[in-house]
């Protein structure tokens, strides 16, 4: 309010008018029917709240003030700008990534626009009556008013300002809290696509307009439609039966992975069959964990079943009801790893295991180093070092290696790592299937590189001081045999690498 009666004031400024006359027509105009519609809820908020917009509350209910800084406000912003476009639900509902590309195309063009049009030589111009005050250039074209101009974006500046203010405090980089600034921008918009031509200013409100209809008849109901019900019909194919009951009168029949590889960000899919033995007091809240490396939570979703569209005190007895549950990886969550996808319910006591997805990363990293061996058919050792060279008795050491894949694998392997001589029983160990099984070499394919496995060597207590050699390679399990070995060209008579020697002190 106090933007616009400066808007006004200047206006009127302009134009000659009476300030007095600009005056009452905000007062008339904007702040009573502004007062009438809304001023209930500022005062209701102001009440209750001790603050006009009620944001206080929001911070209070996501636990507090959060600190974050400027920069930390700005790293979150791109996703209030993709849902400024189309984000739907609790912020769990995302149209195609074409939607976002064709939506930052169209800025992308309209930005083009207003650089094309700063830099053709100015026209003379005149007020245009018509329009308050803008310019028409020679060629019939609206100019930009520098005055409106500087109002307008100001405007989006004050919003945006406040927007980033309210993140640092709480979560909230949600795209409709630009609304209030939505005209100034699509003003912007209008003006940026008219400088790029007659065929920027028809196609991109048609496409704009494809995007909303997309959204409103493909994304929204798939998110939002209701499980489906199997009654006298098998299990579809691929259904994985486990039949476990978990708690308040439900039990998991089986479960159908969708995703079988997945990316850090992206969504891993689910369907999960129930059935309803009895009809709970209150609807069960549904919890599905995914596992990553070392047991580490990447992914979490705790709701109501279907969505929240169809709780369980709603089901048939008589029915298997089929629910379909996406998942959110993390983004920082280490990878390459299988991924254990762990359901229950929050008041229960049943919990199983709904099989295992791989995440991979979204580019594999370079080789560290070149190859220091050859391990079997498809596998380098492109890096092998010890984490100290010195130990004293009952420490361990860290050894760190890095494989590069040549060929697919098709068995699980385990790493081999021992302390004393070649040919010799090992005075320690520190055998470990890869990665501690979290990416077992039968899902390895060529061309991927895994960094950072670590094994740990624990060094006995009553080893004699003196220098000792660490060896590493790979065997099969079930075989106990050992995959050879090449070095430069030369094949390895034990089917070991030395990695290096430590001083036991």
């Amino acid at each position: 309010l106090p933007f616009t009666a400066g808007v006004l004031l200047w206006r009127a400024h302009r134009r000659g008018d009476s300030i007095w006359s600009a005056s009452l027509h905000f007062a008339f105009f904007v702040l009573a029917p502004a007062l009438a519609v809304g001023g209930w809820l500022l005062w209701r908020n102001w009440t209750l709240y001790g603050d006009v917009t009620a944001a206080n509350q929001f911070v209070r209910l996501a636990g507090g003030d959060r600190g974050y800084t400027l920069a930390q406000a700005l790293a979150e912003l791109p996703g209030a700008w993709d849902s400024l476009f189309a984000v739907f639900g609790w912020f769990n509902v995302r149209a195609p990534g074409w939607v976002y590309w064709l939506w930052d195309g169209i800025v992308l063009l309209a930005l083009v626009g207003i650089g094309a049009r700063h830099l053709q030589a100015p026209s003379a111009g005149k007020p245009d009556k018509e329009t308050g005050g803008a310019e028409r250039g020679s060629d019939g074209r609206l100019t930009a008013n520098f005055g409106a101009t500087i109002w307008l974006g100001g405007w989006v500046l004050l919003v945006v300002g406040a927007l980033l203010t309210f993140m640092m405090r709480t979560p909230a980089a949600q795209g409709r809290l630009l609304f209030p600034a939505l005209l100034p921008l699509a003003l912007g918009l209008a003006y940026g696509l008219d400088g790029v031509g007659r065929h920027a200013r028809l196609a991109a409100p048609a496409l704009a307009f494809l995007t909303a209809v997309y959204c409103l008849v493909a994304v929204i109901p798939s998110a939002y439609a209701r499980p489906p019900l199997l009654h006298d019909e098998p299990l579809p194919a691929g259904t994985v039966p486990v039949d476990v009951e978990m708690g308040q009168g439900l039990s998991l029949v089986a479960y159908a992975r969708e995703t079988g590889v997945v990316r850090p960000g992206e969504v891993a899919w689910t369907t999960l069959y129930w059935r309803r033995n009895s009809r709970p007091e209150e609807a069960p809240e549904l919890v599905i964990e995914l596992f990553g490396r070392e047991g580490t939570l990447v992914g979490k979703y705790h709701g109501y079943h279907g969505r929240g569209l169809y709780p369980a005190t709603l089901w048939p007895s008589d029915a298997v009801v089929a629910d379909r549950v996406g998942v959110r990886l993390t983004q920082g969550m280490e990878t390459p790893t299988n991924v254990t996808v762990q359901v229950r319910l929050a008041q229960g006591d049943g919990r199983a295991t709904a099989g295992l997805v791989e995440a991979e990363p979204h580019v594999w990293p370079s080789p560290p180093g070149p190859t220091l061996a050859e391990i079997g058919d498809g596998i380098d050792l492109v890096r092998a070092q010890l984490g100290a060279q010195e130990a004293e008795p009952g420490q361990s050491v860290v050894v760190e290696l890095a494989w590069r894949v040549t060929q697919d694998i098709e068995t699980d392997l385990t790493t081999f790592v021992h302390l004393g001589e070649a040919g010799q029983p090992p005075l320690a160990t520190g055998d470990s299937p890869p990665l501690q099984g979290d990416y077992p070499t039968s899902r390895w394919q060529a061309g991927e590189v895994i960094v950072s496995d670590e094994y740990t060597l624990p060094i006995p207590d009553d080893l004699p001081p003196g220098r000792y050699a660490v060896f590493v390679g790979l065997y099969d399990p079930q075989t106990s045999q050992r995959l050879p070995v090449t070095v430069e060209g030369e094949r390895e008579a034990l089917a070991a690498f030395r990695v290096g020697g430590i001083i036991i002190r």
